[in-house]
């Protein structure tokens, strides 16, 4: 009987770098220098306490047994509290918090075998111990650290934390080279010892010193509106004390720049080798592509939390900080490659450790090494509200990040035009168009000037008052997509917060309920609404009929172009005008339905699931059909030198299918789950880009239409000034809108007015990934 083949064992790849003995003298130094400094400083303040304990009961005995006093005496004694007040300031940093883990969460083996899997893996290569404790947090990076203080330093014991953020930006073999770019800290037995003390103390300077109590920073500025109507000399006072206790830290300052300059070639070093761990798993290529990544990471996470300020004054975080994080990033990552930003590599050095990562795919998500990613991510965003931003979340509505992405629209160049020539009073998903009168014929440029004046002063007039009445049109919209999101969710089978709607009950009839009490409340404010956007109309066509009626030689070149374009654009603008309800209540549907697909990964019950897709799916298909029929026959009409297309055939390349086609498609398999995720699949697939084109084509030709009746009443009647204290537009905006005006204007080519480079060039679109919401 022949022997068993035997399967060879793997072989083992040195992945960290070889460190010399230059390094570990370095090491070393830092070392004793970090250790010796806050002994020396605890021995120095020990001292100076005893000495001020010893001056202070001379002091007291000196008093007690003199009986003729002198005011000198209250004046030593005065000094002397002065002094030992200093000390107690000096020691504050010794007695600095310690690092705490409420933002993370801990996983185990059980729970993550993949996880764990890879890091044994890792680790086998690295010839390390693994992490005794995996922690993950919503941050951007990975973090190895010291499990159990001075004593780790003797038994190796490490906790590793994971950042989310990152996983949802990489892939499996960028993943794994992060993870060894910070494992490779315990390779090297002796020198890991002293890698860690140097970064751990390093850490506790900066912590220690750094760190404030939240009466602190109180001290010098005030949280509370309260500080207002303070005196000054108690502002005054708190500064003083303020820059008192920041002036007594200074012997302890000085002791971290110390430290600091004594492991700054050491903690260069690491950085050092960290980067060559990368290079030799991935290439010198792909590790500078891994780099240009975690850049775009650090972008995207300071937008995310400006994001996440501006969703404080209106109640709304992103429930998903990680997801959130990602889809950022890769909006940034696609720009740099449309603009051939992708960094460039002379020579490419040979992959030494490439057997290490050949078990795992190139293309794979990092994200599938974690398990329920998606809801880990969401556990994860609000222990990170509640305990590092201290957000009270059951004041907030938290929404999926979708949302958060259609909120980031102050830099689309098209909404920053219509708020500049419709002082923020025109809505981007309202049209305004058939609702005033209007002529058909040439009036005379006398009329069209006096109605332009007159639409002049309506604005300053009433223009607070439409302001208040849109908002709340547009807080009444928002609050139906949510109800309408929660009666999804809570048909799929999810748990919806009560106290987030302020409902009596989580059912979706009550959610129903409330979804159509707010689409009344729009109804009730529409007609207000339209009597004044009918004014804006009238002013609006008056600035482009002054211009169509014009004489091509009272015109400047470029007002003789956008004259020359001016019938297309008109007529895309009417034909997509005319359907916006429509589009809105797509919206909304769509919107629901994007929420509901965002919770799939923490589906339980696949039935409920399915039967919520078949409650939202059949309206988004009707609506869909209604919008395709009601721009039915309206031709695109930049297309020339090609075959003429129709308006519906340039935003739907494929033809959109029937309701009763898309389920059918669903029905051959038996399980719930499988029919639920291929339901929605399709549906995405069909509405998306339906979705995101009008949006994106609506948005130009409004904003197209709105610069041109801008120049246009610039050039016959010179600028609008509303003034600050008249300016209905939010203060970003307002200041937007003054730097805007402030900028020359780019003079654009007399043969450079095509179409394609007017769409593409002239006014940039939003991301097709995003479908804007006010």
């Amino acid at each position: 009987m022949p022997p068993e083949p035997q399967v060879s064992a793997p072989k083992r790849v040195h992945i960290a770098p070889w460190r010399g003995p230059l390094s570990l003298l370095w090491l070393l130094s830092a070392s004793t220098v970090a250790i010796c400094l806050p002994l020396i400083y605890i021995a120095g303040a020990a001292a100076v306490g005893a000495w001020l304990g010893a001056a202070a009961f001379q002091t007291i005995e000196l008093l007690a047994t003199t009986k003729d006093s002198h005011w000198g005496d209250l004046g030593a004694l005065g000094l002397l509290g002065i002094a030992m007040i200093t000390w107690a300031f000096s020691i504050r940093p010794l007695m600095g918090q310690k690092e705490t883990l409420t933002t993370s969460m801990q996983v185990s083996r059980a729970i993550q075998p993949d996880l764990f899997e890879l890091l044994d893996f890792l680790c086998w290569h690295l010839r390390i111990q693994p992490p005794e404790e995996v922690w993950l947090n919503p941050e951007r990076r990975n973090r190895l650290q010291l499990n159990g203080g001075v004593f780790a330093l003797v038994t190796g014991a490490t906790r590793l934390t994971i950042g989310l953020s990152q996983v949802g930006v990489l892939n499996a073999q960028e993943f794994s080279a992060m993870l060894c770019r910070e494992l490779g800290v315990s390779s090297g037995r002796l020198g890991a010892i002293f890698r860690h003390l140097v970064r751990e103390m390093d850490q506790w300077y900066y912590r220690s010193l750094m760190d404030r109590a939240s009466w602190e920073l109180e001290l010098r500025q005030p949280k509370t509106k309260k500080s207002d109507k303070e005196p000054k000399w108690k502002k005054v006072a708190n500064l003083v004390v303020y820059g008192w206790m920041t002036a007594a830290k200074a012997p302890f300052a000085l002791c971290v720049l110390i430290a600091r300059a004594a492991s700054l070639v050491p903690l260069r070093q690491i950085e050092s080798d960290a980067d060559r761990t990368c290079e030799r798993l991935l290439g010198e290529e792909r590790a500078s592509e891994l780099k240009q990544k975690i850049r775009n990471l650090e972008t995207a996470w300071l937008k995310t939390h400006r994001d996440i300020e501006d969703g404080m004054v209106v109640n709304r975080l992103p429930e998903n900080l990680p997801l959130l994080i990602a889809r950022q990033t890769g909006s940034l990552m696609r720009a740099e490659e449309s603009h051939g930003n992708a960094p460039f590599v002379k020579r490419r050095q040979r992959v030494v450790a490439e057997d290490a990562l050949n078990f795992l795919p190139r293309d794979a998500p990092a994200a599938a090494q974690i398990r329920s990613f998606v809801d880990l991510a969401r556990q994860v965003t609000y222990f990170y509200y509640q305990h590092d931003l201290k957000i009270a979340l059951h004041e907030h509505r938290l929404v999926a990040e979708e949302e958060m992405l259609h909120k980031s629209r102050r830099e689309d160049e098209t909404l920053l035009i219509l708020r500049r020539y419709f002082s923020g009073l025109a809505h981007p998903e309202r049209a305004i168009y058939g609702l005033g009168n209007t002529h058909k014929l040439a009036p005379g440029p006398h009329v069209l000037l006096s109605e332009i004046r007159r639409g002049r002063a309506e604005v300053k007039k009433w223009g607070i008052q439409m302001k208040v009445t849109l908002q709340e049109w547009n807080i009444a919209w928002q609050r139906r997509r949510d109800l309408e999101s929660a009666q999804l969710l809570s048909m799929a089978g999810f748990t919806i917060s009560r106290l987030q709607f302020g409902t009596r009950d989580t059912t979706p009839e009550v959610f129903a309920q409330e979804a159509q009490n707010q689409a009344t409340s729009m109804e009730h404010l529409e007609h207000a609404l339209q009597q004044h956007e009918a004014r804006l109309e009238t002013r609006f066509a008056a600035a482009l009929g002054l211009l169509w009626w014009s004489a091509p030689d009272n015109l400047t070149v470029s007002l003789g172009s956008r004259r020359n374009l001016l019938p297309k654009w008109v007529g895309l603008f009417e034909a997509m005008a005319s359907v916006l309800p429509t589009y809105r209540e797509l919206l909304t549907a769509f919107y629901s339905f994007q929420t509901l697909g965002s919770r799939f990964a923490h589906l339980e019950d696949a039935g409920r699931m399915l039967a919520a897709l078949h409650t939202v799916t059949p309206r988004i298909m009707d609506l869909a059909q209604l919008l395709v029929a009601g721009i039915d026959g309206a031709p695109y009409p930049f297309t020339e030198g090609r075959t003429p297309i129709t308006l519906t055939a340039y935003l739907m390349p494929k033809p959109l299918p029937k309701t009763s086609m898309v389920f059918s498609a669903t029905s051959a398999d038996n399980d719930p789950r499988s029919k639920a995720l291929q339901l929605s699949h399709e549906t995405a697939e069909v509405i998306t880009p339906l979705v995101d084109n009008f949006m994106k084509l609506y948005h130009q030709a409004y904003a197209w239409l709105a610069e041109t009746a801008e120049e246009s009443e610039r050039h016959f009647l010179g600028d609008l000034k509303m003034g600050s204290e008249l300016e209905i537009l939010s203060p970003d905006d307002y200041k937007a809108q003054q730097e805007q005006e402030q900028q020359p204007r780019p003079r654009v080519p007399e043969d450079d007015f095509s179409p394609d480079s007017l769409l593409g060039r002239r006014l940039h679109a939003p991301d097709s990934s995003k479908i804007s919401f006010s």
